[in-house]
Formats: structure tokens, sequence, C-alpha cells
């Protein structure tokens, strides 16, 4: 589906608060509330919007253990992988990239062990040739709409 400049100020209107109510949407887009119902339908249709959430305060989930995981793999990330990391309930997000490393994850844990645990079970995963991972220590900025 390709955006046009109304899609994308409807999606930033969203991605600020995804509670905004038709009504104010369509004031602040400038168009008519039907309009503004019909490109919503549209954009959810098109799977350009898959869902609306929440995001929470960074501060207020302090206590939790973060780090980003590299992987060098010896195939692709493909349907089967990404299921068997989906069994760690730690890992939250699983990305494939370019570049030396083939993907990157993110695994969230109340503990440091936890975090050693799920990398050493990742390590020796038959597909996994290396890994590298970083504790994350504070978020400084994050626009990303979850």
């Amino acid at each position: 589906m390709k955006l046009d400049e109304t899609d994308r100020a409807l999606l930033a209107l969203l991605q600020e608060d995804a509670r905004k109510p038709i009504t104010l949407l369509a004031e602040l887009a400038g168009l008519s509330r039907a309009t503004t119902r019909k490109r919503l339908e549209a954009l959810e249709a098109g799977g350009v919007i898959t869902g609306y959430s929440v995001r929470v305060n960074p501060d207020i989930l302090a206590g939790r253990f973060r780090a980003q995981v590299l992987l060098k793999l010896k195939t692709n990330v493909g349907e089967s992988l990404v299921r068997d990391f989906s069994r760690f309930s730690q890992i939250t997000q699983v990305v494939s990239i370019s570049g030396r490393f083939d993907a990157s994850l993110m695994v969230e844990a109340e503990t440091s062990q936890e975090i050693d645990q799920v990398l050493d079970a990742l390590r020796q995963h038959r597909d996994v040739e290396e890994t590298e991972s970083f504790l994350l220590l504070a978020t400084k900025l994050d626009r990303r709409s979850l």
C-alpha cells in the first residue's frame, strides 16, 4: 500500500496517542470524520496499522535487564529459527540484519543470570556460529511506535 502525505499525518498523530478520538484526528488532519474513518480502515485493511498498543515508561521497568544479542548464523533467519527462539519468553524481538551478523535479538529478564542462561542456550543452538551481546544501560531516545 502506497502512503500519501495525509496517511503519514494520521499515522504520526496515532503514534503520539493511539487513543485520540476520530473526531480529534479529523480536526487535526483537516479532514472530515467520515474521510478519516475510511482512511484508518484502509490503513488497517492494507496492513499498515497492525494494532494499537501502549507505550510503557521504561523507568517503570527499570528493574529488568535488557540485552541486545547479535548472532552469526549458519542459515537464514527463517520460520524454524524464529519458532525455536520464540520458546524463550525472554526473547522479545528477532530482527534479520545485514553485515557481519545475521540477526539481532532483544532479550529481557528479571536478572542478569537469566540473560546468561538464554545466551548459553543460544550459543548451543545448532544454527548459531557466533554471538556478541550488549547489556543495555539506559534508553536516551525512543521514537519507536510499539
